[in-house]
């Protein structure tokens, strides 16, 4: 949404360098995460939704937010999900169609809510 983009470029707080140790830590996390000793102790009762758009190259696409989707089955017990929005790329709350993106995350929470 090109009014959203506007909003974020004006904004004080989004205009920042990120550090050489915000990259260190980023990318130690990430390497944590993917971990199959990790992953397998994810708690089986801990719901997991992937969302994405499929024009992301952040996610590859796509193609690595389904990857980490089938690791996630086949390493973890827990309640895994995947959404891809077609049209979207990287920020799916700031698009167009949020909206629908709000919708299916509110239904999806509430239908896992005790």
């Amino acid at each position: 949404d090109p009014k959203e983009v506007d909003a974020y470029r004006s904004h004080k707080h989004c205009q920042f360098t990120f550090t050489l140790n915000g990259y260190r830590t980023l990318f130690e996390v990430l390497s944590f995460v993917q971990r199959k000793e990790n992953i397998e102790k994810v708690p089986c009762s801990l719901p997991i939704l992937l969302m994405s758009g499929e024009e992301d190259p952040v996610g590859n696409y796509g193609d690595g937010v389904r990857k980490a989707y089938m690791v996630y089955l086949e390493h973890s017990a827990a309640d895994v999900h995947i959404k891809l929005y077609e049209e979207d790329r990287h920020e799916i709350l700031n698009e167009t169609n949020r909206e629908d993106v709000y919708s299916y995350l509110l239904t999806w929470l509430k239908n896992r809510m005790l």
